[in-house]
């Protein structure tokens, strides 16, 4: 074979190999996945750009590289074609065998291996080199498959604005819709059934001159389905994205040609690009969603240990990289303002009425904020959830998530009430239609599921807050009337006297008729759905409610009312015979950070963490006081998964326990012994500040 033949089919294999290894795997993931595309802001021209670039463009480079490295000759063309051949096969065994029960080093050595198998097969075999090349249909297959029969090939249509009616509202008012990502009713309730106005006193606020209809549920588990339920007053649809292609009949389009528009709507499209058009250039959207593609190619490439230092992607579809939780919320790759600024750019318009439209990503995971809006953690994931979004069972190590959720509450709280002063400032107020919802709740009952409704947890899911303050209502009241989220644009319809028009499953909260019997949730992509009696949900999320305050307590939760916290929290360590302790190993996660605390700035160290290594013996779910600057602020727990030697452990300390400056940061194993308690000093004073 010459030399040119050669280098020919090692063009060929370059090509074959990367869309098997890459395009392929990466077109499926995102394929199955529209939302992500929506999230990045790429639908019909913008996507084909996409598709061009990602799984053609990209293995031509490869193919350019080893072109130009073949004209060298020598060692060059050789090392380079025998270094992409051998990755890019390694890369196909490696998906291949990711989940086997071995560790990630051995699986990817052995990837390797067969890499370099058929790097020695391809220069020695005819027959291999042959098989690798009749493999390079995958080069175009893959991109087709994406086009012909993914759920994403939809967004490829031409995105079109399509207003499904031009009657003027009777009633000139403007409206003022707030939808929170992810804020269970529960969350925000009281022992006895009412808002707890000590720990969310904004929601509270509201409530005083607002109808709070109680037994409000969403329609769906998911943002996907349930923001467009809300935009669109209809159930959701199997096979429908988020986007006004699939719901062109949409607030946003019925109030369009009246009404001025202020949209934030990060996580969803159904305001048209003629609407609300997209600042954000091509060039700067592509780019990012190549990074977040990338990083969604790594967690389908590597197996599970390996993939542990990689950026979370199962609950956000963008800004993977962006490790900084709060600029992650402040500012969208795709160009969307953030709430703040939303917040801050509203001003009546002059020549008519306003739709000030926000989707709020609070209190979404990852849980960072503090009521006060300052993060206190760069810890994102979410430690004891697994598989099918599932609880552990440790109720400890629920609790942990629980608290750091309903902390992330207060934040939404702050928002909130950042919003109404707002209103109240440029005269909007009283005069404007406000509602303010949630898309979903969510649950933290061990062993049970987060998002997914069951028999045990669909009140936590669908039972959702719904506050209609009417224009020129001063006064709060509560109903009972059973409610669903896609009832809120027909009440807004009926609020404004704009005749019924398009279809609607929901009805006006405002219409007379007899009471809906029973409210229903869809999941697993509208492929099924849970039913119930709205008086169940009432009983189950007062059942929920009193659980979360025999956890936490009235007010925000900032002592989870375990681990001895009533005795030992705001007691000095001086208090308490202090002995060593040498069994125990405890280390605490950038204990640097405690040298220099500024308690005013947009980060506070409120979360501390740590490990803890058993020297020896085992463990066997130690209690821990954490003390900062002598005085105990936080109880916790040690929580072990697989090995009994190894664990970890968290606290949240209130950030005004934090002194400017350095801070010295000690934990004690807890001991109740005979009605006293005995501390061992694990970490002394000054470990965290030194």
């Amino acid at each position: 074979m010459s030399p040119g033949v050669g280098r020919r089919i090692a063009l060929v294999h370059v090509l074959a190999l990367f869309a098997l290894a890459v395009s392929y795997p990466l077109l499926d993931m995102l394929g199955r996945s529209p939302e992500f595309f929506v999230a990045q802001r790429l639908e019909g021209r913008d996507l084909w750009v996409f598709l061009a670039l990602v799984p053609v463009a990209a293995p031509l480079l490869f193919v350019l590289l080893a072109w130009v490295a073949g004209r060298l000759g020598g060692w060059v063309a050789s090392w380079t074609v025998g270094t992409l051949r051998t990755l890019l096969a390694a890369a196909v065994v490696l998906q291949a065998i990711r989940h086997l029960p071995a560790p990630g080093w051995g699986l990817a050595l052995a990837s390797v291996a067969a890499g370099l198998a058929v790097e020695a097969g391809c220069r020695r075999s005819s027959s291999v080199r042959l098989f690798v090349a009749l493999l390079v249909p995958a080069f175009l297959l893959a991109p087709l498959l994406f086009v012909l029969s993914s759920p994403s090939s939809r967004l490829l249509r031409p995105v079109e604005s399509v207003f499904f009616g031009d009657a003027k509202p009777a009633v000139n008012v403007s409206v003022v819709l707030v939808v929170f990502d992810q804020l269970p009713l529960v969350s925000l309730m009281d022992a006895g059934g009412g808002l707890d106005r000590a720990a969310y006193p904004n929601f509270a606020a509201l409530a005083d001159t607002a109808t709070w209809y109680r037994l409000a549920t969403s329609v769906a588990d998911r943002t996907e389905m349930a923001v467009p339920a809300i935009l669109t007053g209809r159930y959701p649809r199997r096979g429908e994205t988020p986007t006004a292609s699939s719901h062109p009949d949409n607030l946003f389009t019925g109030l369009a040609p009246a009404y001025a528009l202020h949209v934030q709507e990060p996580m969803t499209r159904l305001c048209p690009p003629a609407l609300c058009p997209d600042p954000t250039p091509l060039t700067r959207r592509l780019a990012a969603a190549g990074l977040d593609a990338s990083v969604a190619y790594l967690h389908r490439l590597l197996p599970a240990d390996l993939a542990e230092g990689l950026p979370d992607v199962r609950h956000d579809w963008r800004g993977f990289w962006h490790q900084d939780a709060q600029d992650r919320f402040k500012a969208s790759n795709s160009g969307d303002r953030h709430p703040y600024e939303w917040i801050d750019t509203i001003e009546p318009d002059a020549e008519r009425p306003t739709l000030y439209f926000a989707h709020v990503l609070l209190p979404h995971e990852p849980f960072v904020y503090l009521p006060s809006g300052q993060t206190a953690t760069t810890l994102r994931h979410l430690p004891g959830l697994y598989g099918d979004e599932q609880w552990v069972t440790d109720d400890w190590q629920v609790a942990v998530n629980y608290q750091r959720h309903l902390l992330q509450v207060g934040a939404a709280d702050r928002l909130l009430g950042l919003l109404l002063d707002r209103l109240r400032s440029r005269g909007e107020f009283d005069r404007a239609l406000v509602i303010v919802t949630s898309d979903h709740g969510a649950s933290f009952q061990p062993g049970g599921h987060y998002k997914k409704p069951d028999r045990r947890n669909f009140a936590d899911i669908m039972n959702v807050p719904l506050l209609v303050k009417l224009p020129g209502q001063r006064e709060g009241r509560v109903s009972d009337r059973p409610a669903e989220t896609i009832d809120i644009v027909p009440t807004v319809m009926d609020v404004l006297r704009i005749p019924r028009s398009g279809q609607r499953d929901g009805r006006s909260l405002l219409a007379d008729g007899a009471p809906k019997t029973s409210v229903r949730m869809y999941f697993n992509g509208a492929t099924r759905r849970h039913r119930t009696e709205p008086q169940r949900i009432a009983a189950a999320s007062l059942e929920s409610a009193r659980r979360k305050i025999e956890i936490f307590g009235p007010g925000p939760a900032w002592s989870p009312r375990r681990n001895y916290t009533a005795e030992l929290v705001g007691r000095n360590v001086a208090d308490f015979e202090v002995s060593p302790q040498t069994a125990l190993d405890v280390r605490i996660d950038r204990k640097s950070m405690y040298r220099s605390v500024d308690p005013e700035g947009a980060f506070v160290p409120a979360l501390i963490t740590g490990t803890i290594r058993a020297l020896q013996g085992t463990l066997d779910h130690q209690v821990l006081a954490v003390a900062v600057n002598g005085t105990i602020r936080a109880t916790s727990r040690v929580v072990t998964s697989g090995s009994r030697d190894e664990g970890r452990w968290s606290a949240m300390v209130r950030p005004e326990c934090l002194r400017a400056g350095a801070n010295d940061v000690a934990v004690y194993e807890v001991r109740a012994e005979g009605g006293r308690f005995t501390f061992r000093s694990l970490v002394p004073p000054a470990a965290g500040g030194a």
